[in-house]
């Protein structure tokens, strides 16, 4: 069984590009389904760039640069972990 450990990053803003992997795009849309929570958080997908990737010799962690325009989607509560990301 694989254990998947994933923290977002989320940097500096940016206004040119979304995220260009379908494969990240889609995990990250497919950790964030099922709760109310996560819906309020999902809309920020759009307002992503990845700009770094730091592979381990099990998996990756990927830092996130936020687009203007993603505060009108900010979490209502302060410290939020949804299956395990943290937000």
């Amino acid at each position: 069984m694989a254990t998947f450990h994933t923290k977002l990053t989320l940097c500096k803003s940016r206004n040119d590009q979304m995220i260009q992997s379908k494969f990240i795009q889609d995990i990250l849309t497919l950790l964030l389904e099922g709760d109310e929570e996560s819906e309020e958080v999902k809309k920020q997908i759009d307002f992503l760039t990845e700009t770094k990737f730091d592979y381990t010799g099990v998996g990756v962690f990927i830092s996130f640069e936020h687009m203007n325009g993603i505060k009108k989607f900010k979490a209502t509560k302060a410290d939020l972990i949804l299956n395990g990301l943290t937000i």
